[in-house]
């Protein structure tokens, strides 16, 4: 998956690290060079001047792999737009009972996804 996706950097914690492919370097987040490294950059929101290149609705917000009919991993690519459109539709579902004002993921028995969110908190982006 990391040779399909052309991932050049991973994200990970310690108890999975040793089990991941050299492939790539990996931040491991619960180690405290990745806490020193984050901690010594601005908090500042990132803004498009930060940027090489302003970021649109049809820029990729998150790439996902899924096992598919075949077996095989196939990536889905989710655009921020696509996002925007999950949001939407997070408005109009039951809200989550765990976190107010969270949305969050679970998987269910048949692998299908769902998004349960609390309609306080989601609200269409400005696009």
């Amino acid at each position: 998956m990391l040779a399909d996706s052309g991932a050049v950097l991973g994200l990970t914690v310690a108890r999975h690290h040793d089990d991941l492919p050299g492939t790539v370097p990996w931040i491991v987040l619960d180690e405290s060079a990745a806490a020193d490294e984050i901690g010594a950059r601005s908090a500042l929101a990132v803004e498009d001047a930060d940027l090489r290149r302003a970021l649109t609705v049809d820029h990729p917000g998150y790439l996902i792999y899924t096992s598919g009919s075949t077996g095989k991993p196939k990536g889905v690519v989710v655009t921020h737009r696509g996002l925007a459109n999950l949001t939407v539709r997070c408005a109009n579902t039951t809200p989550c009972h765990r976190v107010p004002g969270s949305c969050t993921w679970r998987r269910r028995v048949s692998t299908r996804r769902s998004a349960r969110c609390s309609p306080r908190s989601a609200r269409a982006p400005p696009w």
